[in-house]
């Protein structure tokens, strides 16, 4: 299997590095980090009657960086495609101490590289619209215990290596309802509060060779489908464009109150009897409220967290 990884990966880099140089500009580096503290009432685990396994506080940590490379479009201010060569780390910790709180799949470390290919398309600066991004990729993890050593479940006979392909994307849409009275009170330098409708889709299609399952049941090819639809009001910022350079010097985040609802499908295509397990062949839905900081940066940095339930 690592024979397998490192294979696909090479052949992977070859393929998006022939594509990449042909317009690619002088390589630079770059990161990114996402992190994840939640807690859970059930975590979707098994509902057994003897033991039924409740309260989860899971951290989940992935960071990601590395080479990369530019390739120049016509219009480069709000288009962007990029060759990154990537080092990979996920850490999930549980902070909880029942029995449960020891499960390996939510204590446990996965390192490992890969490569992508990458599509953006931002909004033109200061405007809202769309925003698109979709990869890509091909990488190798390898799954470690967890950091903690008094997380010491972890089964032997699960895979620790696997390789994956396949495509990303991430999308986010806003659009005020309110523009008129916006418009309004902008002539007149009066202050009207936005009231967004938002959107976000992420999707993903990729192959596996072990999901880090049991041994000997290799073989997912994963499809997930999950979009977010919701309304949200800024608490920051003026309309008059000086006050609101001084509002955002004053204030670094942009704060954004909502509610929303969502839908998450997950399914595995394969046909072997491993695949049709329900963590990898379930749908999920409901409702939650979120309060939103950001300050995105036209260029190198954009901060970005949320307080959700």
């Amino acid at each position: 299997m690592k024979r397998f990884a490192i294979f696909s990966l090479c052949l992977a880099a070859m393929f998006f590095l022939n594509i990449a140089s042909t317009h690619a500009a002088s390589p630079g580096y770059w990161a990114e980090i996402y992190d994840e503290l939640s807690y859970r009432t059930t975590n979707f685990g098994d509902d057994n009657v003897n033991v039924k396994a409740s309260d989860f506080l899971i951290n989940t940590l992935v960071i990601k960086g590395g080479l990369r490379l530019d390739v120049i479009f016509d219009n480069a201010d709000e288009d962007f495609l990029y060759f990154d060569i990537y080092g990979k780390g996920e850490f999930l910790f549980d902070f909880l101490n029942k029995q449960w709180n020891d499960n390996v799949f939510s204590n446990n470390e996965k390192l490992g590289g890969g490569v992508r290919l990458k599509y953006e398309k931002r909004p033109a600066s200061n405007e809202r619209g769309v925003y698109f991004s979709s990869e890509i990729f091909s990488e190798y993890l390898h799954l470690y215990k967890s950091i903690d050593s008094s997380k010491e479940v972890f089964y032997r006979d699960i895979n620790h290596d696997d390789a994956r392909a396949g495509f990303n994307m991430w999308s986010t849409y806003e659009k005020e309802l309110n523009k008129k009275q916006i418009e309004a009170a902008r002539e007149k330098k009066e202050e009207v509060k936005s009231l967004l409708l938002f959107s976000e889709l992420y999707g993903n299609f990729s192959y596996h060779t072990s999901n880090f399952a049991t041994e000997n049941q290799n073989d997912y090819l994963i499809l997930i489908f999950s979009p977010k639809v919701g309304v949200a009001s800024e608490l920051t910022g003026k309309n008059t464009p000086a006050i609101k350079q001084l509002n955002e010097k004053l204030i670094p985040f942009l704060l954004k109150p909502g509610i929303y609802g969502l839908l998450e499908y997950v399914s595995d295509i394969r046909n072997n009897e491993w695949n049709k397990n329900p963590y990898s062949n379930n749908t999920k839905y409901g409702i939650g409220s979120r309060l939103l900081f950001s300050k995105p940066s036209e260029k190198k940095f954009s901060e970005y967290s949320e307080f959700s339930i």
